[in-house]
């Protein structure tokens, strides 16, 4: 099952009065393909953001495994999805 894992900066708009250094809206997600409900095969994301975020580990154990935020740089993203125990044992780190 193919699986999404884009970046999706929303906005971009500096008139906005947004905390110092947060600039711009962004959301990350992992989705099937086609809209799939991936709930079925993960149980868990686990998104880890640069460490100048609060709460930098971020645990989404539902679908839509997503997460936004607002921040003002490019940093990586890992992710690290964890399978029902039908599916899969090991998790899969990205």
């Amino acid at each position: 099952m193919p699986i999404l894992l884009p970046v999706v900066c929303l906005d971009h708009d500096f008139n906005i009065l947004l905390i110092r250094y947060q600039s711009h809206k962004w959301t990350v997600y992992v989705r099937g393909a086609t809209n799939e409900d991936l709930g079925v095969v993960i149980k868990r994301a686990v998104f880890q953001l640069h460490s100048s975020f609060n709460n930098p580990t971020r645990v989404i154990e539902a679908p839509p495994f997503e997460l936004s935020e607002a921040g003002w740089g490019e940093f990586e993203i890992a992710i690290t999805l964890y399978f029902h125990s039908d599916v899969c044992d090991k998790p899969l780190n990205l």
